[in-house]
């Protein structure tokens, strides 16, 4: 006849593992510790890939047009300002110091920029008059376009343009490209000089 009672044996497979309340909540605290860790190290990943993807050549939001670069810093805290280079003189830059041009096939005040030659020479686009230094204000004015429902602005009633390839202050990429684009001197306007060797 068998044993009535239980072996020892017997109720310890009963029973299952031997994993005491201590332990479990052990491996829960550890389990959560991994978890926030995890989520910490996607979050720091993300911001570091979101900071590397920021490109160098970001423009203001008035001018979104890919490939027109500048810096990421602004160079005045007014959209419109001067610049000046060694050999060259003072002429108009917008935030970000990136120089602005003239095209001498313009007329009457209005853009003949349109298509290709935009792409190459983007108009200097704003919803309402920028800001500027007190001495360029008066100059500053906006005129419409057929490709799109903002402004460009003008100087002295002259279309404002930035270059594809310029990319940082002091460049003047395009002066006296095709003896048709030119910077402008805040004082006497379009300058004609060639700009000093880089």
């Amino acid at each position: 006849m068998a044993d009535s009672k239980s072996s020892p044996i017997a109720n310890i497979k009963d029973r299952g593992p031997l994993v005491s309340a201590g332990q479990k909540n052990h491996k829960i605290l550890y389990a959560l510790l991994i978890i926030v860790s995890l989520a910490v190290l996607a979050t720091l990943t993300y911001i570091f890939i979101l900071q590397d993807e920021t490109p160098d050549n970001i423009i203001d939001s008035e001018t979104p047009v890919i490939g027109f670069l500048s810096s990421k810093k602004a160079f005045s805290t007014f959209q419109i300002a001067v610049g000046s280079r060694d050999g060259f003189g003072r002429y108009i830059v917008n935030k970000y110091g990136m120089t602005l041009y003239m095209f001498l096939n313009d007329s009457d005040g209005q853009s003949r920029c349109y298509g290709e030659c935009a792409k190459n020479h983007q108009p200097l686009l704003f919803d309402a008059k920028p800001t500027s230094e007190s001495s360029l204000s008066h100059h500053l004015g906006l005129i419409g376009r057929n490709d799109t429902q903002k402004k460009q602005l003008t100087f002295d009633k002259i279309p404002l343009y930035l270059y594809s390839k310029d990319s940082k202050y002091g460049d003047l990429g395009s002066q006296g490209l095709d003896n048709s684009w030119y910077a402008l001197s805040p004082l006497t306007g379009p300058m004609t000089e060639k700009a000093p060797p880089t």
